[in-house]
């Protein structure tokens, strides 16, 4: 889920990290920066819209998403699956330098996971397991297939994306 240089990502997640106040950043366990989260990194100099403040626009999305029937728990909801996002993308894994494959996460990307899954309501452990290990169905078996970190990082960015 990363841009070209001079590309934004999703613009809401710029929007709640410069508008939202310091209350509700910190309820989410938010950066005060852009250039904090992975997935925000690559755009984080030219992350600005000519004439355009993110700040103010929040507000504004607040206001539209009220006005079309999204009341304020689902805002504060969908802005937990954002803020859970974010901080999924700043996991970085461990990997078995024999075979390749992706073994846990690294120590200094607990308090990530730790965020993400509680951000996003899962158990840390099924979510970590979720996105190290491939489940293969066959003739009624379930067979857990370690995956390597490209194969992780790959099937990670697309369910982060569809979560959006």
């Amino acid at each position: 889920m990363h841009q070209i240089e001079g590309e934004r990502n999703f613009h809401m997640f710029y929007q709640l990290l410069r508008g939202a106040s310091v209350d509700e950043r910190a309820t989410l366990w938010l950066a005060d920066t852009v250039d904090h989260y992975n997935y925000l990194a690559t755009s984080s100099h030219d992350s600005m819209i000519p004439n355009v403040s993110d700040e103010d626009q929040f507000p504004l999305t607040r206001t539209c998403m009220t006005s079309i029937g999204i009341g304020e728990s689902t805002q504060i909801q969908i802005f937990r699956l954002l803020a859970g996002i974010l901080n999924l993308g700043n996991v970085q894994f461990q990997e078995d330098p024999t075979e390749g494959i992706v073994t846990d996460i690294k120590a200094e990307a607990v308090e990530c996971m730790e965020k993400a899954s509680a951000l996003l309501g899962v158990a840390q452990d099924a979510l970590v397991a979720s996105i190290i290990k491939h489940n293969m169905y066959v003739s009624g078996a379930t067979i857990v297939k370690p995956q390597l970190i490209e194969q992780v990082r790959d099937s990670l960015d697309p369910v982060t994306v569809a979560l959006l």
